[in-house]
């Protein structure tokens, strides 16, 4: 069971997404891409904890969005090699 959600930002005219991470109505941080290690992290914000699930769940939505992103952008450059 999950007790956290994911609500995409929709920032327009970014690369890269970004979400906000709930539970139960709190904001308790959001996902955004971190360029120097080239992969989605997770940012806390103040005064939030986690146990060991929740951490687990942020880590593979985190896993699973850097390979989705790194999937397209490499679908992207074999599609411009191809013109």
């Amino acid at each position: 069971m999950s007790y956290l959600s994911f609500a995409d930002r929709g920032i327009p005219n970014k690369v890269t997404r970004e979400w906000n991470v709930y539970s139960s109505g709190q904001m308790l941080g959001w996902v955004k891409w971190y360029s120097p290690w080239r992969r989605y992290v997770f940012y806390p914000s103040q005064q939030t904890l986690f146990d060991a699930a929740c951490m687990l769940e942020l880590a593979e939505f985190c896993q699973g969005k850097t390979e989705e992103h790194q999937a397209q952008r490499k679908a992207a450059k074999s599609e411009g090699e191809r013109r």
